[in-house]
């Protein structure tokens, strides 16, 4: 009976006892709002979440991302334009003209006149023909009889007008150049023919009938592409 009153004792004493079992700390997780973050300045960037979007100060910045990859692709597709047209100046400076091997220019001469309501009209004639084949060149005067008054009646008409010309390779190169008068045209090595006849009667009024031309004849040291005919740029096509 002893024994059992004080195993008893013994239970109730550890029962009652006042010791504390310590607990073991548990971290409570901390969940940070989206909120505000410094952008290395003195300036605060405010970000928040809402119907899936993300908002950078008030802006949408999956909108922002959209709009960045729009602006890439059309960089892209103007990047490629470019390289098409540059790739097509490249081939057209480095391609040389085929200038056809016999070819030909005309050359106008411009006219008013007033119809019978005097409405002035405007028309065109033949004045010149630029005859080009290979390197020699040959120009010939289709225009009206110069004075014709002082001259026969011939076939083919002349003039004592020279032309300022320039003869230019496919770079646009000046082949020859000169200054549009006889002696220049003389000096050069051009071959001049005169086909029409100054009427006897008046040979002494016609001065320097030598210098009158119905076809004008020049080899070049190599084949034109384009001339310069005072300040016009013409093409052998």
């Amino acid at each position: 009976m002893l024994v059992i009153c004080l195993l008893a004792a013994s239970f109730t004493g550890c029962l009652g006892s006042d010791d504390i079992v310590d607990e073991v700390p548990v971290e409570e997780e901390t969940i940070e709002p989206v909120g505000t973050g410094d952008n290395g300045g003195n300036e605060t960037n405010n970000y928040y979440y809402n119907n899936d979007t993300y908002y950078v100060n008030g802006t949408d910045y999956l909108e922002l991302i959209s709009q960045v990859e729009n602006l890439t692709v059309a960089v892209e597709e103007l990047t490629h334009e470019v390289k098409v047209l540059t790739d097509a100046i490249e081939e057209m400076q480095s391609s040389k003209y085929d200038v056809p091997e016999n070819s030909s220019i005309m050359i106008y001469d411009s006219h008013t006149y007033n119809h019978d309501d005097n409405e002035e009209q405007f028309y065109l004639t033949e004045k010149y023909e630029i005859i080009k084949s290979g390197n020699t060149i040959t120009m010939e005067y289709l225009g009206p009889r110069t004075s014709s008054s002082h001259f026969l009646s011939t076939e083919r008409n002349c003039t004592n007008g020279y032309l300022d010309i320039t003869f230019m390779n496919g770079e646009s190169d000046v082949i020859m150049s000169l200054p549009g008068s006889y002696s220049n045209y003389m000096k050069r090595g051009f071959d001049i023919v005169k086909e029409c006849e100054v009427d006897p009667d008046f040979e002494d009024e016609v001065n320097h009938k030598y210098e009158y031309w119905t076809t004008i004849t020049i080899t070049l040291p190599e084949e034109p592409v384009r001339i310069n005919i005072v300040g016009q740029e013409y093409t052998f096509s």
